[in-house]
């Protein structure tokens, strides 16, 4: 980690209690903590209210909004929501459509969230950090990526091809173990100590299935199978 202005810190917050944990342990230990929410999402899903165990949803917004206002932390939220569908979103509906894998919560951390993550605190002349489980060590000369401690937690794959931006990044939960997380978020009375993880891809909502067949006309139906050919259910079009 490259060290710029030692008392600046970019915290991408997501709203979870894992980066808001960490906004929260880098306040206290004397850090000008600055917070910047990535929004992703359409007006749609702001208009309704959505929450879901999605990332990036308007409680999401709402939640990170709210804490660095009782703490007195700078915050500020992007709108990055047009980058987002044409590098993510399109990108892998195209991959779908040709039967490929996509990765594109990957491809968002590495593409978006870290990328604009380093260009804000290029801005600050500082270091910035989020609430991954991941570590930084130095491999003959070389930062590498590493497990974290919490080896049932480790989110290493996320952030496997963000190499570019290792020398800035900072990863404060690299060993502590989530239960951890979760009892210092409490012992803080942060709302969100209990707040279930984000476990789901953050654009499956029906807006997007709808833009889906605007672009690419109806799917065909089906049928999922087992090994056996046995039916467990149906489908609208994949």
């Amino acid at each position: 980690m490259k060290i710029k202005n030692k008392n600046f810190i970019i915290v991408g917050i997501s709203g979870g209690v894992d980066s808001i944990t960490t906004a929260k342990i880098l306040k206290k230990i004397g850090y000008n903590v600055v917070c910047v929410f990535l929004n992703l999402i359409f007006k749609n899903e702001i208009n309704k209210g959505i929450e879901s165990s999605k990332c990036c949803s308007f409680f999401d917004y709402k939640n990170s909004y709210e804490f660095c206002k009782a703490n007195n932390i700078a915050f500020f939220s992007l709108s990055v929501v047009y980058e987002f569908n044409y590098k993510i979103f399109y990108k892998y509906i195209d991959f779908n459509c040709l039967s490929l894998n996509s990765t594109p919560c990957i491809n968002c951390n590495s593409d978006i969230k870290i990328k604009y993550l380093k260009f804000i605190s290029d801005l600050f002349l500082c270091n910035f950090t989020t609430g991954h489980y991941s570590y930084l060590k130095y491999y003959n000369c070389y930062l590498s990526l590493v497990c974290s401690f919490d080896k049932d937690k480790d989110q290493g794959y996320f952030l496997y091809n963000s190499s570019d931006y290792f020398l800035f990044f900072f990863l404060p939960l690299n060993n502590v173990f989530k239960k951890e997380v979760r009892e210092i978020a409490e012992k803080e009375s942060l709302v969100v100590y209990n707040k279930r993880d984000s476990n789901e891809i953050c654009f499956v909502y029906d807006e997007y299935w709808n833009l889906i067949f605007n672009k690419y006309g109806t799917f065909f139906s089906g049928f999922f199978l087992d090994e056996n050919y046995n039916k467990l259910g149906s489908h609208f079009g994949i």
